[in-house]
């Protein structure tokens, strides 16, 4: 039996371009969880390592445009492995929810459902304290006396905070939220569509249990196929496996099928109110606070009132239903420009 010995300098197997990413994103998720003592999802992990490659790709630009740097083979290899990862990453929403789940493994987390309150210990709810009044004390620090330098780990431009640093507040803010759940009390409903929804109901659960029986034999089939390539003496038995889980995988597809056709068309379950979050964000302020010629002094500034539906803000429709000033944001990675004279659509507060 033989076996693949890598070149000298090279190492065997599929070059991982995002390792060093990944390790930062993975030192994120530690001080997040371990040294603050805060709660992320996969969401906000996947926000920190989109962030990191973003500005990977800003700073690897900049050296080559303003310093004339001559990338080498492997760092031209990373830097298009960079860009091709931020454009999938941005048009693909599918291939984000896997990355997710990849940095999630990296990082050694797992996601899991959790209540809106959590129980804490009074010991845990002292360290969780020490801690936020440790970090708060940090970046007062850095606000009021750390050079450009420093200043460029935490702001965009450090020269200009610099330069406006003792005009900078603080902005305090306590949300409240709200869920709304509509009772329409007991409403009469058709025979056929409650028939038609556990038909639905027992469909879903029958794709569920397919899929599952898929994944299974995938994963069965990578470690025979493994076995095979390495040689295994029972060859003959091993086809004969590989044969009856492509078969099995054949009818569970062929079952995925037709039962997918026939959920598409399906609804929800009749009657089912949606719920409905309303958060009542009040604001505070204090100005002068790294002004020492000045006093510092507080002040209260317009509350916000978040409901379902897209981004919007009310105060910038005018009665006449137009904007009223032009404004660009992205969400999800997807820029939303809006002009000002142009009508609002009608579905604006559709979800």
């Amino acid at each position: 039996m033989g076996c693949r010995i890598a070149e000298p300098g090279k190492k065997l197997g599929r070059t991982d371009r995002m390792l060093s990413l990944k390790e930062a994103t993975k030192a994120f998720s530690e001080y997040q969880t371990d040294t603050l003592g805060l709660d992320i999802d996969e969401g906000e992990l996947l926000d920190a390592f989109t962030e990191m490659l973003s500005n990977s790709i800003v700073a690897t630009e900049g050296l080559v445009a303003e310093n004339g740097v001559q990338l080498t083979p492997e760092q031209e290899n990373e830097f298009k492995a960079w860009q091709k990862k931020a454009d999938v990453l941005a048009k693909n929403t599918h291939e984000a929810k896997r990355w997710q789940q990849v940095l999630t493994n990296f990082c050694g987390l797992r996601a899991r459902s959790s209540q809106r309150a959590t129980s804490l210990s009074q010991e845990e709810e002292l360290e969780r304290m020490l801690m936020s009044w440790r970090v708060w004390d940090k970046t007062c620090q850095v606000v009021a006396t750390a050079d450009p330098a420093e200043l460029g780990e935490w702001v965009a431009n450090p020269d200009e905070f610099s330069e406006y640093r003792r005009e900078t507040e603080i902005s305090l803010g306590d949300q409240g939220p709200a869920w709304f759940r509509l009772e329409p009390g007991k409403l009469l409903t058709s025979l056929e569509k409650l028939k038609e929804a556990k038909q639905k109901s027992s469909l879903r659960q029958k794709r569920r249990k397919v899929e599952m029986t898929r994944a299974t034999n995938e994963a069965e089939l990578k470690e025979i196929q493994q076995l095979m390539e390495e040689g295994s003496e029972q060859q003959l038995d091993l086809q004969q496996q590989i044969a009856a889980l492509e078969e099995s995988s054949r009818l569970a597809s062929e079952e995925l099928r037709q039962n997918s056709h026939t959920e598409r068309t399906g609804r929800i379950s009749p009657g089912e109110p949606p719920r409905w979050r309303v958060t009542m964000w009040a604001r505070q302020g204090i100005r002068h606070w790294f002004n020492p010629a000045k006093k510092p002094e507080g002040f209260i500034k317009r509350s916000i009132l978040i409901v379902y539906g897209v981004h919007c803000r009310c105060e910038n429709i005018s009665e006449e239903g137009t904007w009223l000033e032009d404004e660009k944001f992205y969400v999800d990675g997807k820029l939303v420009e809006r002009k000002k004279g142009e009508a609002v659509p009608a579905n604006i507060m559709q979800g």
